[in-house]
């Protein structure tokens, strides 16, 4: 899913948690539930990011400017939350949005150091993560599982 549906639910569990050293693990942990459901993600796989690819070359592109627009998405709904007093418990929250980010923060840096660790992470993040190979989604009902889950949690921020 997108890092600001990851987010904003991490944002929630946050919030509901109250308590930081909680909200990391369990923001961390609606990550790897939230891959779990049938969605789309930009057309780029962990194949296509380790072979020689030029970072002009189009799918980098095409990479590096939904991840951009999805880290201003990030940032948005995870800042103005904040910063408007929807988040009374705002630490807590911000711990459960940073452990929902972190297994995607983690894949771009092995993505760009090859750091064998980081390697074995990302392993277990793409075994846990649903299989497009045996649930087949369009980029139309794979978005929109997505912008569900982002306007239901959306809904619970603003609802408070």
């Amino acid at each position: 899913m997108f890092l600001t549906v990851h987010v904003t639910v991490g944002g929630v569990i946050g919030n509901t948690i109250a308590s930081p050293w909680l909200a990391l693990p369990l923001g961390m942990a609606s990550h790897f539930a939230l891959d779990r459901i049938p969605h789309w993600d930009p057309p780029i796989s962990e194949y296509e990011l380790h072979k020689k690819v030029s970072l002009a070359s189009p799918i980098i592109r095409r990479f590096a400017a939904i991840a951009i627009l999805d880290l201003m998405g990030a940032g948005l709904v995870g800042g103005i939350p904040l910063a408007l007093g929807y988040f009374p418990h705002a630490e807590a929250s911000l711990a459960g949005m940073v452990g929902a980010a972190l297994p995607d923060i983690l894949f771009g840096l092995f993505c760009l150091t090859g750091n064998r660790w980081l390697g074995k992470f990302d392993a277990f993040h793409q075994w846990l993560h649903f299989d497009p190979k045996k649930i087949p989604v369009t980029i139309v009902n794979g978005l929109a599982t997505q912008v569900a889950t982002f306007a239901l949690f959306l809904g619970l921020i603003i609802k408070g």
